[in-house]
């Protein structure tokens, strides 16, 4: 009988445990799932974006800031990985089409030279003080705003000044013009926006194929 799929149909990709005993033992597997835990922590990271839609409220500015600037940051470490899986998987196809986005991408390059290395040290995974000094030093506010807020709750309670100054940072060189500086910060984001899925989509080309040859089999869930 031909099962009916739709959105709701849960499946599965799975292999025989004596396979599964083998391939634990690979390096060229650890890297496998390794890459796969990549593409779990860039997708979680971008799913605020999709629940905050059309939504101004402080939470959502906190979620949508935040959602970038660790994207920006797992990138970084999503290159680094490509370049470590180039011995295992550097002559597929499908890891070269990879190395287009990360490694062998002028423009994923770029980012990461002029921003997204600095801003993954100092202001995302760690907290320079230093270098929030720097952009406090530079920024002109006619509005000066620590923190916004709406109704009793902490749910609601975004501190905008700290995630400007990492927006600065991430798209530094940043114009002294509040008009053009919004658009140097919207420009880069929609470009890393861009590689990311760009990242995503291939990694899991390689992973598809990669399972395949490895003998892992998808079936549906009852």
């Amino acid at each position: 009988m031909s099962t009916e799929h739709t959105e709701a149909t849960r499946w599965k990709v799975s292999i025989a445990k004596a396979q599964f005993d083998a391939l634990k033992k690979k390096e060229e597997f650890w890297g496998l799932v390794a890459l796969s835990r990549a593409v779990n922590e860039l997708r979680f990271v971008q799913m605020p974006l999709v629940h905050h839609e059309n939504d101004n409220s402080p939470a959502s500015m906190r979620a949508r800031y935040n959602s970038l600037l660790f994207s920006c940051a797992l990138f970084v470490e999503s290159c680094l990985l490509v370049q470590k899986l180039n011995k295992h998987f550097g002559q597929m196809n499908e890891f070269q089409e990879l190395a287009k986005v990360t490694t062998k991408s002028k423009e994923a390059q770029e980012l990461l030279n002029t921003s997204l290395f600095d801003l993954r040290n100092q202001l995302v995974f760690h907290f320079a003080i230093d270098e929030i000094g720097k952009q406090l030093e530079t920024l002109e506010l006619g509005d000066p705003i620590f923190v916004s807020a709406m109704g009793k709750t902490n749910s609601q309670v975004y501190y905008e000044l700290a995630d400007l100054c990492a927006a600065r940072a991430f798209s530094k060189p940043l114009p002294q013009d509040d008009a053009a500086a919004l658009a140097a910060i919207g420009k880069r984001a929609e470009a890393i926006s861009d590689l990311i899925l760009a990242f995503s989509t291939k990694a899991e080309s390689l992973i598809v194929e990669v399972l395949m040859k490895q003998g892992w089999q998808r079936e549906d869930v009852l």
